[in-house]
C-alpha cells in the first residue's frame, strides 16, 4: 500500500477543524480560543468537561482520562479505523484529495471501512428507488398513512423499500464497484454455500430504514415487516431484521439518532429520552424531541448504556407500556445501579412513544412528555413496583423478603458506595422498613458479589500496609493521570489544585479539607464523582489515624 506523504500529513493537521471533528462525538463549547466537553471515550464516563481540543494546536487532550493526540488519532481512537482510513476520513472533512508518496490517490485501494460506507450508500440509493416504483405503493401507504409520517420526514430520514423478489441486482452492484470481497463482508447479504455464488439479500418485502453512524453516515439497515403483506416471503419472520454486525456497525453498541441527539440537547427541564423502537424515535424527533434515542428492540447491552452514560444530562426510559417493554425497562435496573446511570423511568400504560403521540400539535405531545418528566420513577421504586405487580400478595413478608434480595444483590454489584446508600434508605421507605435489616441483606450479598475496586482508584493505596507507604503511594500518585479527574474537580470548586509538598502531614490534611469542600458542593457533582471523593477522603483518614505522632518541641534551658 502506497505511504501517505508527510508533508501532507501536517498540512491535513493544520487544514482539519479538530473541533468539528470532535463535536461529531460530543457537544463541544467554546471558551476563548479553545473548545471544551464532555470526554467522548466510552471507557472514560464524567458528568464534567474535561475534554479540550484546541484549533490553534490542532490537537486534543483529556485531563481526566489522559487521552491526547491529533484529529487522525482521535478518529482512529473513536471510530476503531486504521490510519489510512482515518487520515482520509480528517481529509474529506477538511475538503483535502489525500496524497501519497507515488502522488496518485485516486488510483490508491481505499480501506474496507471506507468501501462499506459507499457501499451503503449504493444502497440506500436502490433501496429509496424500490419504494417510489408503482407496483410497492402498499410500502408508501404503511408508513405515509398507516404511521401517519409526513413526507418531509418520509425523505429526511431515508425510508426505502426491499421488494418481495429476491433480486440479485443490490449484490451486482456491489461487486461491480467493490467486487465480492467487500460485497460479502458488508452485512447486507446471506453467505451461500456454493463457492462463488452470488450472495442473497438479507430483506425481501420490507419497509427499508438506514442507520447512521455518529457522523451521519449510513452503516447499516433495518428492515421492517409490513402488516397484512401475505405474498411477502418474510411476513412469518421475525418483525425486524438488522444488518449484520461488519467493521462499521455493532449492534451491541448502537444506538438509533446518537448522530442527531449529540447536536440537540434537551432544554434544561428535560432528560434524553431512551424508546425502544426506531419509529418511536422518529416520532419523537419529528415532534422536536430531537434528543431522543432508540434502543433497537427490548435488549440494551453494557455498550449501550456506557454510551448513555457519556451524555451530560439524564435519561428518561420511554419504554413501551406492554409486557415484553417493562420486562426490558426492569433489566436495565441493575445497569444503572452497576454503572450509576442517571436514569428514570415512565409508565406508558399498554401505549408506545409512536402510538401515543401520533397526530398530536407539538405543543399537547410537549405538555405529555414533561408530565411523564414528573410522574417518572428512581430506578430502585420503579424496580420494587414491577416486583410487587408479579406478585399475588406482595404484602407477604416473604415477598418483600424476596424484593429486598433481588435489589440488595443488584446493589453488591455496584462500586458507588453514596449510591449503594441512598438507594437502601429509599428501599426501606419504599417497604416500610427499618434499613437495618436490608444493610445485612446487603451485606450477605456483598460476600456474594464482591464488586471490583471503584473505578479510577489506584488499588495500590488500599493494598498498603504501613502508614509510610501509603504516604509515599499517595504522594507518588500526585501526577498520575488516574488523578486527574480529582485535579479537575479541585480546579472547578476551589479554583486551585492541591499540590504534593515536602511536609507529608500538610499534604494530607489540604488534601483532606480540599475533598470536604468539594462535598459541600454536592449539587455539582454525580454520584460517581461523590463516591470517589468519598473514597479519597477514606484514605486520608486512615493516613491521618496511622501517621506517627510527632515529636514534642524540645525544651530548651
Amino acid at each position: 500500500m502506497a505511504k501517505i506523504k508527510k508533508e501532507f500529513l501536517q498540512t491535513l493537521k493544520s487544514a482539519a477543524d479538530i473541533a468539528t471533528i470532535a463535536s461529531r462525538y460530543t457537544k463541544m463549547s467554546q471558551k476563548g480560543a479553545d473548545w471544551w466537553g464532555r470526554c467522548p471515550f466510552p471507557d472514560h464516563q464524567e458528568t464534567h468537561p474535561s475534554f479540550k481540543v484546541s484549533p490553534s494546536r490542532g490537537n486534543f487532550k483529556c485531563f481526566g482520562c489522559g487521552k491526547a493526540g491529533d484529529a487522525v488519532e482521535l478518529i482512529m481512537a473513536l471510530e476503531n479505523t486504521g490510519f489510512q482510513e482515518a487520515v482520509e476520513i480528517a481529509a474529506q472533512s477538511a475538503g483535502l484529495p489525500v496524497e501519497f508518496e507515488n502522488g496518485l490517490s485516486g488510483d490508491t485501494p481505499k480501506s474496507l471501512r471506507s468501501r462499506l460506507f459507499e457501499t451503503h450508500e449504493i444502497l440506500q440509493s436502490w433501496f429509496k428507488e424500490q419504494i417510489n416504483r408503482p407496483e410497492n405503493r402498499p410500502a408508501r401507504d404503511y408508513i405515509r398513512k398507516s404511521r401517519n409520517f409526513s413526507l418531509e420526514t418520509i425523505r429526511a430520514r431515508g425510508f426505502g423499500f426491499a421488494p418481495h423478489n429476491l433480486s440479485l441486482e443490490p449484490w451486482n452492484l456491489i461487486v461491480e464497484r467493490f467486487g465480492a470481497e467487500t460485497a460479502g463482508a458488508s452485512g447486507l447479504f446471506y453467505k451461500t454455500k456454493a463457492p462463488g455464488a452470488p450472495g442473497m439479500l438479507r430483506w425481501s418485502g420490507r419497509l427499508m430504514l438506514p442507520l447512521p453512524d455518529a457522523q451521519g453516515r449510513v452503516c447499516a439497515f433495518i428492515g421492517r415487516v409490513i402488516p397484512g403483506a401475505q405474498d411477502n416471503p418474510s411476513h412469518c419472520e421475525a418483525k425486524y431484521i438488522t444488518s449484520s454486525n461488519t467493521p462499521i456497525y455493532n449492534k451491541k453498541s448502537y444506538l438509533y439518532n446518537w448522530h442527531e441527539a449529540l447536536k440537540n440537547p434537551p432544554p434544561d427541564y428535560l432528560r434524553h429520552i431512551l424508546v425502544e423502537g426506531n419509529l418511536d424515535a422518529i416520532r419523537c424527533s419529528s415532534l422536536g424531541f430531537k434528543h431522543t434515542f432508540a434502543a433497537q428492540g427490548t435488549e440494551i447491552s453494557e455498550e449501550q448504556v456506557r454510551l448513555l452514560a457519556s451524555l451530560p444530562r439524564g435519561i428518561l426510559c420511554l419504554f413501551d407500556g406492554d409486557a415484553p417493554g417493562l420486562n426490558a425497562a426492569f433489566k436495565l435496573v441493575p445497569l444503572c445501579l452497576k454503572s450509576c446511570l442517571d436514569m428514570r423511568f415512565a409508565r406508558l400504560n399498554r401505549s408506545d412513544p409512536d402510538t401515543l403521540f401520533r397526530g398530536l400539535h407539538k405543543e399537547i405531545a410537549a405538555g405529555i412528555l414533561q408530565k411523564l418528566h414528573q410522574d417518572s420513577l428512581s430506578p430502585v421504586e420503579f424496580a420494587v413496583r414491577h416486583l410487587q405487580q408479579l406478585q399475588q400478595n406482595p404484602a407477604a413478608p416473604q415477598q418483600i423478603q424476596n424484593i429486598v434480595s433481588q435489589i440488595t444483590s443488584w446493589l453488591a454489584a455496584s462500586p458507588f458506595h453514596t449510591l449503594v446508600i441512598n438507594c437502601i434508605h429509599e428501599l426501606a421507605a419504599l417497604l416500610q422498613l427499618d434499613p437495618a435489616p436490608i444493610w445485612e441483606d446487603f451485606k450477605q450479598n456483598l460476600r456474594l458479589h464482591a464488586p471490583p475496586d471503584l473505578p479510577g482508584t489506584p488499588p495500590e493505596i488500599l493494598q498498603i500496609d504501613t502508614s509510610r507507604q501509603r504516604l509515599q503511594t499517595l504522594l507518588d500518585h500526585g501526577q498520575n493521570p488516574e488523578f486527574a479527574p480529582m485535579e479537575t474537580l479541585f480546579l472547578k470548586i476551589t479554583g486551585n489544585t492541591v499540590l504534593p509538598t515536602s511536609e507529608a502531614l500538610n499534604i494530607i490534611m489540604k488534601t483532606k479539607q480540599g475533598c470536604d469542600t468539594i462535598l459541600a458542593h454536592k449539587d455539582l457533582l454525580s454520584l460517581r464523582e461523590i463516591s470517589r471523593i468519598e473514597e479519597f477522603i477514606q484514605t486520608c483518614n486512615r493516613l491521618l489515624k496511622d501517621f506517627p505522632a510527632q515529636p514534642a518541641p524540645a525544651e530548651t534551658g
